[in-house]
């Protein structure tokens, strides 16, 4: 067809019996033009012996079935001769509301497999002497501050100096990987090896990279919050 040149007519039926039998083994066409007045009878009587859930366009020489066309999956009614301006109209009817349910999980789907973006910080901006690089995240081993200055130190056990408080780089992790155990260390999950318990109520850390020899204690406040973390 002209207006839907992709369109596929699966068969041509002229009276309601052949129509009957053919809906038995194909019950879902995505659209059936049906013409009133059939060699055998109305194509109302159709719908009594089937069940058709596709739109429908009825073309017609005969205005007196309106109200019951539209009783029965109507998309349009067209009267002959048909005008190529009402034939798009109701085919532009069907494709804007009358999508294939195939289609329509097809295209779920293709939006559900799109890459979606993170909320959280993916790397930081490095700067080594005159030069710029970046530090993924996903490399980040833990990070601390000292002396008002944040380091991050990768898996390599290189540090990196991050431009960025402490406090800012923690609202930008992922809550899911990374934990602050006290007011100077941030902490990734999967860099934890042993938990001790610690004095006052406090919790005592050993991460599988500590060439920096430096205690790593979970703060007594911080303590359930990491509990329960650990716990997720």
């Amino acid at each position: 067809m002209e207006l839907i040149p992709d369109a596929t007519i699966l068969e041509s039926l002229d009276t309601v019996e052949r129509a009957v039998e053919w809906f038995l083994h194909h019950p879902d066409p995505d659209l059936i033009f049906m013409d009133i007045q059939l060699a055998d009878g109305l194509s109302f009587d159709i719908f009594k012996h089937s069940t058709i859930k596709s739109p429908v366009i009825f073309t017609t020489a005969f205005d007196q079935y309106t109200l019951r066309a539209f009783k029965v999956n109507s998309i349009g009614y067209l009267l002959k001769p048909i005008e190529k301006e009402e034939l798009k109209m109701a085919l532009d009817k069907y494709q804007n509301y009358y999508i294939p349910q195939d289609d329509r999980w097809k295209q779920l789907l293709e939006i559900l497999q799109q890459p979606q973006s993170s909320p959280y910080r993916q790397r930081f901006l490095i700067k080594q002497g005159n030069q710029y690089n970046y530090l993924l995240v996903s490399d980040i081993h833990f990070i601390y501050s000292e002396d008002g200055v944040s380091f991050a130190l990768d898996k390599e056990h290189k540090r990196f100096i991050i431009d960025e408080s402490l406090d800012g780089i923690q609202t930008e992790l992922d809550t899911d990987r990374f934990f602050r155990i006290n007011r100077s260390q941030i902490v990734r999950i999967d860099s934890i090896s042993e938990i001790h318990s610690w004095l006052n109520h406090r919790l005592k850390l050993k991460l599988s990279l500590n060439h920096l020899e430096m205690k790593h204690i979970v703060s007594r406040e911080r303590v359930q919050d990491f509990k329960k973390w650990l716990d997720r």
